[in-house]
Protein backbone atom coordinates (compact mmCIF):
# COMPACT_ATOMS: atom_id res chain seq x y z
CA UNK A 1 0.00 0.00 0.00
CA UNK A 2 1.23 3.69 -0.92
CA UNK A 3 2.36 5.69 2.34
CA UNK A 4 0.98 8.93 0.99
CA UNK A 5 1.41 10.52 4.26
CA UNK A 6 4.66 9.59 4.52
CA UNK A 7 5.29 10.23 0.96
CA UNK A 8 3.59 14.10 1.64
CA UNK A 9 5.84 14.65 4.88
CA UNK A 10 9.22 14.08 3.10
CA UNK A 11 8.59 16.04 0.44
CA UNK A 12 7.85 18.66 2.70
CA UNK A 13 11.29 18.27 3.77
CA UNK A 14 13.24 18.65 0.82
CA UNK A 15 13.59 14.86 0.00
CA UNK A 16 13.92 14.26 -3.75
CA UNK A 17 11.75 12.37 -5.66
CA UNK A 18 14.14 9.11 -6.22
CA UNK A 19 14.85 9.28 -2.20
CA UNK A 20 11.36 9.24 -1.39
CA UNK A 21 10.84 6.08 -3.31
CA UNK A 22 13.99 4.17 -2.22
CA UNK A 23 12.85 4.99 1.22
CA UNK A 24 9.42 3.37 0.72
CA UNK A 25 10.03 0.65 -1.98
CA UNK A 26 7.66 2.43 -4.67
CA UNK A 27 8.42 3.56 -8.08
CA UNK A 28 9.24 7.18 -8.63
CA UNK A 29 6.16 7.27 -10.80
CA UNK A 30 3.97 6.76 -8.14
CA UNK A 31 5.66 9.42 -5.83
CA UNK A 32 5.11 12.17 -8.67
CA UNK A 33 1.73 10.97 -9.45
CA UNK A 34 0.63 11.25 -5.54
CA UNK A 35 2.62 15.11 -5.47
CA UNK A 36 0.88 15.96 -8.30
CA UNK A 37 -2.73 15.02 -7.36
CA UNK A 38 -2.12 16.39 -3.86
CA UNK A 39 -0.68 20.12 -5.39
CA UNK A 40 -4.15 19.85 -7.89
CA UNK A 41 -6.35 19.33 -4.51
CA UNK A 42 -4.70 22.08 -2.84
CA UNK A 43 -3.53 19.36 0.27
CA UNK A 44 -0.07 20.52 1.47
CA UNK A 45 2.12 19.60 4.46
CA UNK A 46 1.40 19.66 7.87
CA UNK A 47 -1.85 17.43 7.44
CA UNK A 48 -3.75 16.74 11.13
CA UNK A 49 -3.24 14.18 13.25
CA UNK A 50 -6.33 12.02 12.00
CA UNK A 51 -5.96 11.88 8.73
CA UNK A 52 -4.58 8.80 7.62
CA UNK A 53 -3.68 7.12 4.00
CA UNK A 54 -6.80 6.26 3.37
CA UNK A 55 -8.54 9.55 3.44
CA UNK A 56 -5.77 11.18 1.76
CA UNK A 57 -6.17 8.80 -1.07
CA UNK A 58 -9.83 9.63 -0.97
CA UNK A 59 -9.08 13.73 -1.18
CA UNK A 60 -6.89 13.03 -3.45
CA UNK A 61 -8.12 10.58 -6.01
CA UNK A 62 -12.28 11.41 -5.39
CA UNK A 63 -13.17 9.69 -8.57
CA UNK A 64 -11.49 6.34 -7.90
CA UNK A 65 -14.44 5.47 -5.77
CA UNK A 66 -17.14 5.77 -8.82
CA UNK A 67 -15.18 3.18 -11.17
CA UNK A 68 -16.20 0.01 -9.56
CA UNK A 69 -20.27 1.21 -10.24
CA UNK A 70 -19.67 2.18 -13.53
CA UNK A 71 -18.10 -1.28 -14.81
CA UNK A 72 -20.31 -3.32 -16.81
CA UNK A 73 -21.74 -6.94 -15.88
CA UNK A 74 -20.15 -10.03 -16.97
CA UNK A 75 -22.46 -12.40 -18.62
CA UNK A 76 -20.89 -15.59 -17.64
CA UNK A 77 -23.25 -17.70 -18.47
CA UNK A 78 -23.90 -16.59 -21.67
CA UNK A 79 -19.84 -16.65 -22.49
CA UNK A 80 -19.35 -20.38 -21.31
CA UNK A 81 -21.67 -20.89 -23.77
CA UNK A 82 -20.01 -19.52 -26.96
CA UNK A 83 -16.68 -20.80 -26.02
CA UNK A 84 -18.38 -24.21 -26.91
CA UNK A 85 -18.57 -23.08 -30.38
CA UNK A 86 -15.70 -24.00 -32.72
CA UNK A 87 -13.53 -20.97 -33.57
CA UNK A 88 -14.49 -18.72 -30.42
CA UNK A 89 -11.78 -17.30 -28.17
CA UNK A 90 -11.56 -15.28 -25.16
CA UNK A 91 -10.33 -12.15 -26.84
CA UNK A 92 -13.02 -12.18 -29.31
CA UNK A 93 -15.82 -12.44 -26.38
CA UNK A 94 -14.11 -9.84 -24.59
CA UNK A 95 -14.20 -7.67 -28.20
CA UNK A 96 -17.61 -8.16 -28.02
CA UNK A 97 -18.53 -7.22 -24.32
CA UNK A 98 -16.89 -4.20 -24.74
CA UNK A 99 -19.03 -3.06 -27.68
CA UNK A 100 -22.27 -4.41 -25.78
CA UNK A 101 -20.79 -2.01 -23.17
CA UNK A 102 -20.14 0.81 -24.99
CA UNK A 103 -23.18 0.85 -26.66
CA UNK A 104 -25.18 0.72 -23.18
CA UNK A 105 -23.49 4.14 -22.21
CA UNK A 106 -21.35 1.39 -19.04
CA UNK A 107 -17.47 1.91 -18.80
CA UNK A 108 -16.05 -1.68 -20.43
CA UNK A 109 -13.46 -3.71 -18.05
CA UNK A 110 -9.52 -4.83 -19.10
CA UNK A 111 -9.20 -7.89 -20.90
CA UNK A 112 -7.16 -8.97 -17.91
CA UNK A 113 -9.93 -8.38 -15.59
CA UNK A 114 -12.20 -10.11 -17.94
CA UNK A 115 -10.30 -12.92 -18.31
CA UNK A 116 -9.86 -13.60 -14.36
CA UNK A 117 -13.18 -13.04 -13.59
CA UNK A 118 -13.84 -15.60 -16.17
CA UNK A 119 -11.50 -18.00 -14.36
CA UNK A 120 -12.83 -17.40 -11.05
CA UNK A 121 -16.11 -17.76 -12.21
CA UNK A 122 -15.24 -21.56 -13.95
CA UNK A 123 -13.27 -22.44 -10.91
CA UNK A 124 -15.96 -21.52 -8.46
CA UNK A 125 -18.62 -24.15 -10.77
CA UNK A 126 -16.03 -26.54 -11.17
CA UNK A 127 -17.66 -29.87 -9.94
CA UNK A 128 -14.72 -32.11 -10.66
CA UNK A 129 -12.97 -34.11 -7.98
CA UNK A 130 -9.44 -35.20 -8.51
CA UNK A 131 -8.63 -38.61 -7.11
CA UNK A 132 -5.68 -38.09 -4.17
CA UNK A 133 -3.76 -41.66 -4.53
CA UNK A 134 -1.13 -42.51 -6.62
CA UNK A 135 -1.81 -45.30 -9.09
CA UNK A 136 -2.37 -48.76 -8.20
CA UNK A 137 -2.38 -47.55 -4.94
CA UNK A 138 -5.75 -49.28 -4.04
CA UNK A 139 -8.26 -50.96 -6.51
CA UNK A 140 -12.44 -50.53 -6.29
CA UNK A 141 -13.67 -54.24 -5.41
CA UNK A 142 -17.19 -55.33 -5.92
CA UNK A 143 -19.77 -58.15 -6.88
CA UNK A 144 -20.72 -58.04 -10.25
CA UNK A 145 -24.04 -60.06 -11.40
CA UNK A 146 -24.31 -63.64 -13.46
CA UNK A 147 -21.82 -64.61 -15.14
CA UNK A 148 -21.65 -65.97 -18.63
CA UNK A 149 -19.61 -69.51 -19.57
CA UNK A 150 -17.28 -68.32 -23.12
CA UNK A 151 -17.33 -71.84 -23.99
CA UNK A 152 -21.50 -72.72 -23.93
CA UNK A 153 -22.86 -69.60 -23.86
CA UNK A 154 -24.92 -70.16 -20.75
CA UNK A 155 -25.17 -68.42 -17.49
CA UNK A 156 -24.01 -70.03 -14.43
CA UNK A 157 -24.70 -69.44 -10.98
CA UNK A 158 -22.13 -67.66 -9.80
CA UNK A 159 -20.91 -63.96 -8.14
CA UNK A 160 -17.86 -62.42 -10.05
CA UNK A 161 -14.96 -60.50 -7.64
CA UNK A 162 -14.18 -57.52 -10.09
CA UNK A 163 -11.31 -54.77 -9.16
CA UNK A 164 -10.75 -51.90 -10.73
CA UNK A 165 -7.74 -49.51 -10.40
CA UNK A 166 -8.93 -46.09 -10.57
CA UNK A 167 -6.40 -44.32 -13.06
CA UNK A 168 -5.77 -46.79 -15.31
CA UNK A 169 -9.58 -48.32 -15.74
CA UNK A 170 -7.81 -51.87 -15.63
CA UNK A 171 -10.22 -55.02 -14.73
CA UNK A 172 -9.44 -57.83 -12.93
CA UNK A 173 -12.36 -60.61 -12.32
CA UNK A 174 -13.14 -64.06 -10.68
CA UNK A 175 -15.65 -66.00 -10.12
CA UNK A 176 -17.40 -67.74 -7.35
CA UNK A 177 -19.51 -69.82 -6.22
CA UNK A 178 -21.24 -67.82 -3.45
CA UNK A 179 -20.29 -64.32 -1.39
CA UNK A 180 -19.65 -65.81 2.08
CA UNK A 181 -16.79 -64.45 4.04
CA UNK A 182 -13.80 -67.43 2.74
CA UNK A 183 -14.67 -66.27 -0.98
CA UNK A 184 -14.62 -62.82 0.27
CA UNK A 185 -11.28 -63.15 1.54
CA UNK A 186 -9.52 -65.17 -1.37
CA UNK A 187 -10.68 -62.95 -3.78
CA UNK A 188 -8.75 -60.66 -1.72
CA UNK A 189 -5.71 -61.73 -1.40
CA UNK A 190 -6.06 -63.08 -5.25
CA UNK A 191 -6.51 -59.28 -6.36
CA UNK A 192 -3.78 -58.37 -3.53
CA UNK A 193 -1.02 -60.60 -5.68
CA UNK A 194 -2.31 -59.47 -9.23
CA UNK A 195 -1.61 -55.91 -8.31
CA UNK A 196 1.87 -56.67 -6.26
CA UNK A 197 2.67 -58.21 -9.63
CA UNK A 198 2.24 -62.11 -9.13
CA UNK A 199 2.48 -63.98 -12.27
CA UNK A 200 0.11 -65.55 -14.68
CA UNK A 201 -1.33 -68.54 -12.96
CA UNK A 202 -1.64 -66.96 -9.61
CA UNK A 203 -2.95 -63.39 -10.99
CA UNK A 204 -6.41 -62.87 -13.35
CA UNK A 205 -6.14 -61.33 -16.75
CA UNK A 206 -6.54 -58.15 -16.87
CA UNK A 207 -9.19 -56.31 -19.21
CA UNK A 208 -10.38 -53.47 -19.72
CA UNK A 209 -13.88 -51.80 -19.82
CA UNK A 210 -14.98 -54.11 -23.31
CA UNK A 211 -13.45 -57.18 -22.10
CA UNK A 212 -10.54 -56.77 -24.26
CA UNK A 213 -7.20 -58.21 -22.64
CA UNK A 214 -5.00 -54.99 -21.75
CA UNK A 215 -1.48 -54.53 -20.25
CA UNK A 216 -0.37 -53.23 -17.48
CA UNK A 217 0.50 -49.50 -16.81
CA UNK A 218 3.88 -49.56 -15.56
CA UNK A 219 4.46 -48.81 -12.42
CA UNK A 220 1.34 -50.43 -11.81
CA UNK A 221 -0.30 -54.08 -11.06
CA UNK A 222 3.70 -55.18 -11.56
CA UNK A 223 4.45 -53.53 -14.93
CA UNK A 224 8.07 -52.56 -15.71
CA UNK A 225 8.64 -49.43 -14.02
CA UNK A 226 11.40 -47.17 -16.25
CA UNK A 227 14.59 -46.22 -14.15
CA UNK A 228 14.95 -42.00 -13.36
CA UNK A 229 17.79 -40.63 -14.34
CA UNK A 230 19.93 -39.58 -11.03
CA UNK A 231 21.29 -36.02 -11.18
CA UNK A 232 24.71 -35.09 -12.29
CA UNK A 233 25.87 -35.26 -8.50
CA UNK A 234 24.47 -38.29 -7.05
CA UNK A 235 25.72 -40.27 -10.32
CA UNK A 236 29.32 -38.89 -9.08
CA UNK A 237 28.63 -40.20 -5.53
CA UNK A 238 26.89 -43.32 -7.22
CA UNK A 239 30.14 -44.16 -9.39
CA UNK A 240 32.49 -43.45 -6.08
CA UNK A 241 30.89 -46.15 -4.35
CA UNK A 242 30.93 -48.44 -7.54
CA UNK A 243 34.85 -47.45 -7.28
CA UNK A 244 35.33 -48.76 -3.98
CA UNK A 245 33.91 -52.18 -4.74
CA UNK A 246 35.73 -52.72 -8.08
CA UNK A 247 39.03 -54.07 -8.36
CA UNK A 248 42.17 -51.93 -8.94
CA UNK A 249 43.27 -51.04 -12.29
CA UNK A 250 41.44 -52.28 -15.69
CA UNK A 251 38.00 -51.37 -15.80
CA UNK A 252 38.05 -49.37 -12.67
CA UNK A 253 40.72 -47.11 -13.29
CA UNK A 254 38.86 -46.05 -16.96
CA UNK A 255 35.45 -45.36 -14.41
CA UNK A 256 37.90 -43.41 -12.11
CA UNK A 257 39.13 -40.96 -15.31
CA UNK A 258 35.13 -41.00 -15.86
CA UNK A 259 34.67 -39.61 -12.85
CA UNK A 260 37.19 -37.08 -12.85
CA UNK A 261 36.45 -35.09 -15.98
CA UNK A 262 32.88 -34.97 -14.46
CA UNK A 263 33.91 -33.27 -11.51
CA UNK A 264 36.16 -30.95 -13.54
CA UNK A 265 32.71 -30.29 -15.70
CA UNK A 266 31.01 -29.71 -12.21
CA UNK A 267 33.68 -26.91 -11.47
CA UNK A 268 34.85 -29.45 -8.49
CA UNK A 269 37.95 -28.89 -9.62
CA UNK A 270 39.57 -29.27 -5.90
CA UNK A 271 37.61 -32.27 -5.18
CA UNK A 272 39.16 -33.88 -8.06
CA UNK A 273 42.63 -33.32 -7.02
CA UNK A 274 41.72 -34.30 -3.69
CA UNK A 275 40.25 -37.37 -4.39
CA UNK A 276 43.64 -37.83 -6.26
CA UNK A 277 45.85 -37.34 -3.68
CA UNK A 278 43.65 -39.03 -1.77
CA UNK A 279 44.20 -41.99 -3.45
CA UNK A 280 47.39 -42.24 -3.39
CA UNK A 281 47.97 -41.84 0.43
CA UNK A 282 49.09 -44.46 2.27
CA UNK A 283 46.23 -46.06 4.47
CA UNK A 284 43.92 -45.37 2.90
CA UNK A 285 42.15 -48.11 1.59
CA UNK A 286 41.63 -48.56 5.49
CA UNK A 287 39.50 -46.10 5.69
CA UNK A 288 35.71 -46.56 5.14
CA UNK A 289 33.61 -44.56 2.13
CA UNK A 290 32.18 -42.26 4.32
CA UNK A 291 35.73 -41.25 5.57
CA UNK A 292 37.28 -40.59 2.55
CA UNK A 293 34.28 -38.53 1.07
CA UNK A 294 33.94 -35.93 3.84
CA UNK A 295 37.64 -35.72 3.38
CA UNK A 296 37.44 -34.43 -0.17
CA UNK A 297 34.17 -33.01 -0.17
CA UNK A 298 36.08 -30.49 3.07
CA UNK A 299 38.29 -29.88 0.57
CA UNK A 300 36.07 -28.22 -1.71
CA UNK A 301 34.45 -26.31 0.96
CA UNK A 302 37.22 -24.69 2.41
CA UNK A 303 38.96 -23.83 -0.96
CA UNK A 304 35.53 -22.34 -2.05
CA UNK A 305 35.09 -20.23 1.01
CA UNK A 306 38.62 -19.15 0.64
CA UNK A 307 37.94 -18.17 -3.34
CA UNK A 308 34.76 -15.61 -1.44
CA UNK A 309 37.04 -14.26 1.05
CA UNK A 310 39.64 -13.26 -1.02
CA UNK A 311 37.22 -12.25 -4.18
CA UNK A 312 35.32 -10.56 -1.83
CA UNK A 313 38.28 -8.64 -0.46
CA UNK A 314 39.56 -7.95 -3.76
CA UNK A 315 36.04 -6.48 -4.57
CA UNK A 316 36.38 -4.20 -1.90
CA UNK A 317 38.94 -1.72 -3.41
CA UNK A 318 41.28 -1.39 0.69
CA UNK A 319 43.95 0.61 0.26
CA UNK A 320 44.93 -1.40 3.06
CA UNK A 321 44.20 -5.11 2.71
CA UNK A 322 46.47 -6.73 5.65
CA UNK A 323 44.71 -4.17 8.11
CA UNK A 324 43.71 -5.95 11.21
CA UNK A 325 41.73 -5.46 14.50
CA UNK A 326 44.37 -7.41 16.60
CA UNK A 327 47.17 -5.00 14.88
CA UNK A 328 46.11 -1.55 15.99
CA UNK A 329 48.89 0.05 18.66
CA UNK A 330 48.03 1.42 21.93
CA UNK A 331 50.85 4.39 22.41
CA UNK A 332 51.30 6.32 25.07
CA UNK A 333 49.28 10.06 24.23
CA UNK A 334 46.70 7.97 22.10
CA UNK A 335 44.78 6.15 24.43
CA UNK A 336 43.02 3.95 22.57
CA UNK A 337 40.31 1.42 23.85
CA UNK A 338 41.31 -1.96 22.72
CA UNK A 339 38.09 -3.60 24.36
CA UNK A 340 36.05 -0.72 22.23
CA UNK A 341 38.35 -1.12 18.85
CA UNK A 342 37.69 -5.02 19.22
CA UNK A 343 33.96 -5.71 20.07
CA UNK A 344 33.02 -4.43 16.80
CA UNK A 345 35.22 -6.95 15.05
CA UNK A 346 33.16 -9.21 15.49
CA UNK A 347 30.72 -7.66 12.92
CA UNK A 348 27.30 -8.28 15.12
CA UNK A 349 26.91 -4.97 14.58
CA UNK A 350 26.70 -5.82 10.45
CA UNK A 351 23.90 -7.82 11.42
CA UNK A 352 21.76 -5.55 13.23
CA UNK A 353 22.29 -2.83 10.55
CA UNK A 354 24.38 -0.36 12.84
CA UNK A 355 27.07 1.98 11.78
CA UNK A 356 30.50 2.64 13.21
CA UNK A 357 32.24 6.46 13.78
CA UNK A 358 36.01 6.31 13.68
CA UNK A 359 37.16 10.24 14.96
CA UNK A 360 41.01 11.66 15.64
CA UNK A 361 43.32 13.79 14.37
CA UNK A 362 44.91 14.01 11.26
CA UNK A 363 47.53 10.74 11.01
CA UNK A 364 46.04 9.07 14.20
CA UNK A 365 45.37 5.69 12.21
CA UNK A 366 41.79 6.49 11.52
CA UNK A 367 42.27 4.82 8.14
CA UNK A 368 43.47 2.01 9.96
CA UNK A 369 40.76 1.26 12.49
CA UNK A 370 38.24 1.22 9.52
CA UNK A 371 40.01 -1.07 7.04
CA UNK A 372 40.23 -3.74 9.98
CA UNK A 373 36.47 -3.50 10.48
CA UNK A 374 36.09 -3.86 6.83
CA UNK A 375 38.48 -7.11 6.82
CA UNK A 376 36.76 -8.43 9.17
CA UNK A 377 33.25 -8.06 7.66
CA UNK A 378 34.66 -9.67 4.54
CA UNK A 379 36.39 -12.49 6.50
CA UNK A 380 32.80 -12.68 7.84
CA UNK A 381 31.13 -12.49 4.02
CA UNK A 382 29.69 -9.59 3.83
CA UNK A 383 29.92 -7.52 0.86
CA UNK A 384 31.71 -3.94 1.35
CA UNK A 385 33.02 -1.08 -0.32
CA UNK A 386 35.81 1.42 0.32
CA UNK A 387 35.20 4.94 -0.95
CA UNK A 388 36.46 8.30 -0.05
CA UNK A 389 33.79 10.95 -0.06
CA UNK A 390 35.16 13.32 -2.78
CA UNK A 391 35.18 10.66 -4.94
CA UNK A 392 31.17 10.12 -5.25
CA UNK A 393 30.75 13.51 -4.77
CA UNK A 394 33.15 14.14 -8.27
CA UNK A 395 30.97 11.47 -9.78
CA UNK A 396 27.38 13.73 -8.79
CA UNK A 397 29.20 16.52 -10.98
CA UNK A 398 30.25 14.61 -14.34
CA UNK A 399 27.51 12.38 -14.73
CA UNK A 400 24.29 13.13 -15.80
CA UNK A 401 20.65 11.97 -13.54
CA UNK A 402 20.11 8.44 -15.30
CA UNK A 403 23.96 7.94 -15.28
CA UNK A 404 24.47 9.13 -11.43
CA UNK A 405 21.28 6.67 -10.39
CA UNK A 406 23.03 3.88 -11.91
CA UNK A 407 26.19 4.39 -10.11
CA UNK A 408 24.37 5.30 -6.94
CA UNK A 409 23.23 1.87 -6.64
CA UNK A 410 26.82 0.59 -5.56
CA UNK A 411 26.73 2.52 -2.48
CA UNK A 412 23.37 1.33 -1.92
CA UNK A 413 23.34 -2.17 -2.53
CA UNK A 414 26.31 -3.36 -0.57
CA UNK A 415 26.24 -4.69 3.09
CA UNK A 416 28.89 -2.76 4.74
CA UNK A 417 30.22 1.01 3.04
CA UNK A 418 33.67 2.63 4.15
CA UNK A 419 33.31 6.52 3.81
CA UNK A 420 36.85 8.18 4.19
CA UNK A 421 37.45 11.80 4.50
CA UNK A 422 33.87 12.50 5.69
CA UNK A 423 32.78 15.82 5.38
CA UNK A 424 36.62 17.23 4.98
CA UNK A 425 34.88 20.04 3.46
CA UNK A 426 31.53 21.60 3.89
CA UNK A 427 29.25 20.25 1.05
CA UNK A 428 26.25 21.92 -0.92
CA UNK A 429 23.05 21.75 -1.16
CA UNK A 430 22.42 19.00 -3.64
CA UNK A 431 25.55 17.07 -2.65
CA UNK A 432 23.83 17.47 0.95
CA UNK A 433 20.30 15.81 -0.81
CA UNK A 434 22.21 13.15 -2.63
CA UNK A 435 24.64 12.09 0.17
CA UNK A 436 20.84 12.10 2.55
CA UNK A 437 19.50 9.62 -0.05
CA UNK A 438 21.94 7.02 -0.06
CA UNK A 439 21.93 7.06 3.67
CA UNK A 440 18.65 6.94 3.74
CA UNK A 441 18.22 3.76 1.34
CA UNK A 442 21.18 2.32 3.50
CA UNK A 443 18.79 2.86 6.81
CA UNK A 444 17.56 -0.42 7.22
CA UNK A 445 19.45 -2.26 4.86
CA UNK A 446 23.00 -2.18 5.24
CA UNK A 447 26.13 -0.50 7.84
CA UNK A 448 28.09 2.03 7.35
CA UNK A 449 31.65 3.48 8.46
CA UNK A 450 32.12 7.42 8.85
CA UNK A 451 35.93 7.98 9.46
CA UNK A 452 36.36 12.09 9.92
CA UNK A 453 38.76 14.74 11.79
CA UNK A 454 35.70 16.54 12.89
CA UNK A 455 33.76 15.88 16.42
CA UNK A 456 30.51 14.90 15.73
CA UNK A 457 29.26 18.08 17.00
CA UNK A 458 30.62 20.31 14.14
CA UNK A 459 28.80 17.75 11.67
CA UNK A 460 25.19 19.77 11.75
CA UNK A 461 27.60 22.80 10.22
CA UNK A 462 29.43 21.11 7.59
CA UNK A 463 25.93 19.42 6.48
CA UNK A 464 24.20 23.00 5.77
CA UNK A 465 22.73 23.50 9.45
CA UNK A 466 18.97 22.57 7.45
CA UNK A 467 16.68 19.75 7.62
CA UNK A 468 19.13 17.53 5.48
CA UNK A 469 21.78 17.99 7.91
CA UNK A 470 18.89 16.87 10.92
CA UNK A 471 17.85 13.93 8.76
CA UNK A 472 21.63 12.78 8.17
CA UNK A 473 22.60 13.15 12.02
CA UNK A 474 19.61 11.40 13.11
CA UNK A 475 19.86 8.12 10.77
CA UNK A 476 23.83 8.07 11.55
CA UNK A 477 24.56 9.28 14.75
CA UNK A 478 22.05 7.97 17.02
CA UNK A 479 22.69 4.25 16.04
CA UNK A 480 26.58 4.25 15.60
CA UNK A 481 29.41 3.11 17.79
CA UNK A 482 31.56 6.06 18.27
CA UNK A 483 35.79 5.25 18.33
CA UNK A 484 37.92 8.51 19.25
CA UNK A 485 41.28 8.21 18.63
CA UNK A 486 43.02 10.76 20.68
CA UNK A 487 47.11 12.25 20.25
CA UNK A 488 48.00 15.05 17.59
CA UNK A 489 51.73 13.18 16.72
CA UNK A 490 50.86 11.79 13.04
CA UNK A 491 50.88 7.72 12.93
CA UNK A 492 53.57 7.86 9.45
CA UNK A 493 55.92 9.83 11.54
CA UNK A 494 56.24 7.23 14.08
CA UNK A 495 55.98 4.30 12.00
CA UNK A 496 58.74 6.63 9.97
CA UNK A 497 60.94 7.05 12.83
CA UNK A 498 61.19 10.67 11.96
CA UNK A 499 62.46 12.25 15.10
Amino acid sequence: MVKHREILRLAAMGVGQSGIAYSYGCAQSTVSDVLRAARAHQLTWPLPEEMDDAAIRAAIYPKESRKSRDKAAIDHERIASELMRRGMTMSLLWSECCDEAVARGERPCMRSAFCRERRDWARRRDVRMRIERKPAETMRVDWVGEVVDPDAGEALKACASAACLPYSSCLCAEGFCRTGEEAQAAARVRKKAARQGADADAAPQLQDREGRPRRAREGALGGRRRRRRLPARQRVLRELRQREQRPRGGRGAMAGESTMDKMHQMRLSVMARACREREEAPGISEMGFDERLAMIVDAEWDARRVGKRMRLLRQAGFPGPDANAGGVRCDDGRKPDRAQMLEPSNCGWVHNHRNVIVTGASGAGKTWVSNALGVAACNAFYTVRYTRLPEPLGELAVFKDADWLKQRKKYIKCDLLIIDDWLLEKVESNEAREITEVIEARDRTGSLVLRSQLALSAWHAELGSGAMADAVIDRVVYKSHVIHIEGEESMRKRMGGIG
